[in-house]
């Protein structure tokens, strides 16, 4: 069987199959929507019922499917709009608390928020003609045939950013490769995370002189951040001048008792040093009150300034915490000793501070995996302690050169992508 006749096999059996998917599941689909609204967001756009209405002539569609992925695409998009200022942006994304972040954070580079469309044939076609992009970038690793056949008949070039293939995708995906790879070669080129991620693409079917290893783009946004941290006048504000300071960041229930212990531990032989406590619900904070009064040291709260003399501040403001760890000598990063996932470790990393992480860091297991070296996971309470002495006493010292040289990557890697991208233009 012909590559092109085999392609088009698959892809009239996929929308087979979608549309009696879609069909069978329409009752349980209907009750989800009836009983809840992120169900209902965007439904007439996914179905290609309200169609967007894009002006300019040259038109950028970027596809971040859910909150994570539109947040990494944040520098992209911004650097997009400065070096082509006369494009139309088009941003789509899957999800009610994508849009929202997506509207939030890029209302004013981005042109038109629409909801991707259902991966049906007759309903793709129909929008891809109503943006009519002259470029597509799809953040992290989307494979969907009927929207990347489409693009190819109109011969829109696109491309993969942030790519990932995770072990569950790659196993699935190995499985279908015989019929997925036609859909691969559409991709112009594959800007990649790792290594790894390369390998991957290249056992599933994807020409290796497509794929460029780039980074984490992710990076980005935590570099471009920290820039606008004056770290000078968040001691000022803080009044702990001259002390070393432990950081716990995004702590939940169950975590605070255990840094408590730590600090306890650790203050035997660094008596001045200073606690920062920020719970990751600030609505915690006398619950954590609680658990300080039940110890032995002082305590005060940021939002009432009563800390300056204490042992302890508990951080019970929200959007602080980031520039407190600039100016912190060590740090946890919290909801890693609980199974909540973990926190952003690159947050404290990006200001060169010895991290530590515990050991349920799921929901940031490609940062972890990328920065091993680099940052530190505990998995005891023990694990921690040494940790925090450490880098205390000066034993522990993180190479600075090597964070910088992880964040410069990704930050070069957007350069490239902006100029890939921009050149589909001209």
């Amino acid at each position: 069987m012909s590559g092109r006749l085999k392609e088009s096999a698959f892809l009239s059996l996929y929308n087979l199959l979608f549309a009696l998917g879609a069909g069978a599941g329409l009752p349980f689909i209907a009750y989800k929507m009836v009983r809840q609204e992120k169900y209902r967001a965007g439904l007439s756009e996914k179905l290609g019922l309200r169609l967007p209405e894009v002006r300019g002539e040259k038109r950028i569609w970027i596809h971040a499917v859910s909150v994570g992925e539109v947040l990494a695409v944040v520098p992209l998009v911004k650097g997009l709009k400065r070096s082509v200022p006369h494009a139309s942006l088009i941003l789509s994304t899957t999800t009610q608390t994508g849009m929202r972040t997506a509207r939030d954070r890029l209302k004013d580079e981005v042109d038109t928020f629409l909801y991707f469309p259902l991966d049906f044939y007759p309903v793709v076609s129909r929008v891809v003609r109503a943006v009519s992009p002259h470029v597509v970038g799809v953040v992290e690793t989307e494979i969907w045939p009927s929207f990347l056949s489409v693009l190819a008949s109109e011969g829109v070039p696109v491309f993969m950013i942030n790519g990932r293939i995770s072990d569950a995708s790659f196993r699935g995906y190995e499985k279908l490769s015989f019929f997925l790879k036609p859909f691969f070669e559409k991709y112009r080129k594959f800007f990649v995370r790792s290594c790894r991620d390369a390998a991957r693409l290249y056992t599933l079917g994807a020409s290796p002189q497509k794929i460029a290893v780039t980074g984490n783009i992710k990076y980005v946004s935590v570099y471009e951040r920290a820039k606008e941290v004056d770290s000078s006048a968040v001691m000022a504000s803080l009044g702990w001048e001259g002390f070393p300071i432990f950081c716990a960041g995004s702590t939940h229930r169950g975590e605070e008792e255990l840094v408590l212990e730590v600090y306890k531990r650790v203050r035997e032989l660094f008596s001045d040093l200073k606690l920062i406590l920020a719970p990751r619900h600030p609505e915690r904070k006398e619950e954590v009150a609680r658990l300080l009064e039940a110890s032995s040291f002082s305590f005060g709260f940021r939002s009432e300034g009563n800390y300056r003399d204490k042992d302890v501040m508990v951080v019970d403001t929200v959007g602080e915490l980031f520039g407190f760890y600039s100016v912190s000598d060590v740090v946890f990063v919290g909801g890693s000793f609980v199974n909540v996932g973990g926190h952003n470790p690159l947050e404290p990393l990006v200001f060169g501070k010895p991290t530590a992480i515990g050991p349920h860091y799921h929901n940031f297991a490609d940062v972890v995996e990328d920065m091993r070296e680099l940052l530190f996971v505990a998995e005891s309470r023990g694990e921690l302690l040494e940790f925090v002495l450490k880098s205390l006493n000066g034993s522990f010292k993180l190479p600075l050169d090597k964070v910088m040289k992880k964040f410069n990557l990704s930050i070069n890697s957007v350069r490239l992508i902006i100029d890939e991208i921009k050149g589909c233009l001209e």
